[in-house]
């Protein structure tokens, strides 16, 4: 692309994919002024606990082998853990609605994209081994924030692991609201807070869009 070309290419996109855009970001390596920083923010899914990693042993026959050479076509292993994840996601709302980004759609334009982002984050799974798998579990907790200022990890709940009792999913949720809550008092830390379960996921995205 030449320099000066970016706003006849946002004009041909279509807007579900402008939102794409103006969330992940894009890059143009010959034309640094092409560059569009994406306001969205996502962490690696981290474990709360430790995590020892399992084989997985596999054989995949061939049905049409000729009888002389009869038995497996492959054999193989495959590692794999299952454990209990903190992720993170944020996204910049300043940065959303600046000209270079969303700033030309309307208000109930941007709080459709909103509500989209809200519902994909909390649904969406690694889709890695889906079928061998099939680890479609939607999130237990969900803490959600509105606020002002710098975004707020709270990854470091798990600096010591959490060693199960009854589990590990509410130990892992009380070892963030706790961390949650110290934060809140050192940093004098203000924001709309929201939870899933406490709210539906349908209540849950109203009460962020209520107040972005």
């Amino acid at each position: 692309l030449k320099r000066g070309a970016l706003k006849k290419v946002i004009q041909g996109i279509a807007p579900k994919d402008l939102a794409d855009i103006a969330i992940f970001g894009r890059m143009v390596a010959n034309d640094h002024s092409l560059m569009i920083e994406g306001a969205g923010l996502f962490s690696h899914a981290l474990s709360t606990h430790r995590v020892t990693n399992e084989i997985d042993f596999f054989t995949a026959v061939d049905d049409l082998k000729p009888e002389e050479s009869e038995g497996a076509g492959h054999i193989g292993t495959l590692e794999f853990n299952s454990a209990c994840y903190y992720r993170y996601i944020g996204i910049n709302l300043d940065l959303l609605r600046d000209a270079d980004h969303l700033g030309h759609f309307g208000d109930d334009e941007i709080e459709a994209v909103l509500e989209t982002f809200l519902k994909s984050c909390v649904l969406a799974v690694p889709g890695a081994r889906k079928n061998s798998m099939l680890g479609h579990n939607p999130p237990a907790f969900v803490l959600g924030l509105v606020r002002t200022g710098q975004p707020i990890s709270l990854v470091n709940a798990f600096e010591e692991p959490i060693k199960p009792s009854k589990g590990y999913i509410e130990p892992s949720i009380q070892a963030m609201e706790e961390h949650y809550e110290d934060l809140k008092k050192t940093y004098n830390l203000d924001a709309v807070e929201l939870r899933i379960p406490d709210r539906d996921l349908k209540g849950f995205c109203e009460g962020i869009l209520d107040h972005v």
